[in-house]
């Protein structure tokens, strides 16, 4: 049964690309809020349709805490997964595709953040369990180690699936007013 204050790891299965960077959007700004963290450190672009370099949102600050709740480190990217996607697929997500016979190549951004030892998340609309996400970061440490990267088995990558998002959307009165207007349940007039 669906709570007029709560989000469920449902509603961001339903969010298309656009909503689901939106709401990336409003999670960092909110968090930076909530820890003391400039706003400033917050780097998020809503023309998802351009290249990116593997980098769809960003959170970057010197003072204060090492971490937050949910952003595990100083300087942390997010890459947004609005698909269904199997671990080959998240692999090649931190890759540029071969131009004319050249091998492919880390993707620079996922590059910059993780040789200056910050973490990589992957925040999708899908739904998976701990051996699924597993699975997929294992995949990403082995495209890292076949780049050489000496960090490969150690470096900060996690994945953020509907039901982490959901949580972390919970904590924000605002998060949760979007969320539930993009699935179509929006507030009743009243209760906002």
């Amino acid at each position: 049964m669906t709570k007029p204050f709560k989000v469920e790891s449902e509603d961001i299965n339903r969010l298309n690309d656009i909503q689901l960077t939106q709401l990336l959007k409003e999670l960092l700004h909110a968090e930076a809020y909530k820890f003391g963290i400039a706003q400033r450190a917050v780097e998020v672009a809503l023309n998802i349709r351009v290249g990116d370099g593997g980098e769809d949102g960003r959170i970057s600050w010197v003072e204060g805490p090492d971490q937050t709740e949910f952003c595990p480190n100083r300087l942390t990217m997010f890459q947004n997964k609005a698909t269904e996607m199997g671990p080959a697929a998240y692999a090649n997500e931190i890759m540029t595709a071969a131009r004319g016979g050249s091998p492919s190549v880390l993707k620079p951004k996922v590059e910059e953040v993780l040789d200056n030892g910050g973490a990589y998340v992957d925040f999708t609309t899908q739904e998976l369990n701990t051996t699924q996400k597993d699975e997929r970061i294992a995949a990403i440490r082995d495209r890292l180690s076949e780049q050489g990267k000496a960090y490969a088995d150690t470096c900060n990558i996690a994945i953020y699936d509907a039901a982490q998002i959901s949580a972390w959307a919970n904590n924000f009165i605002s998060t949760i007013a979007s969320v539930q207007h993009w699935v179509g349940r929006p507030m009743e007039r009243g209760l906002k």
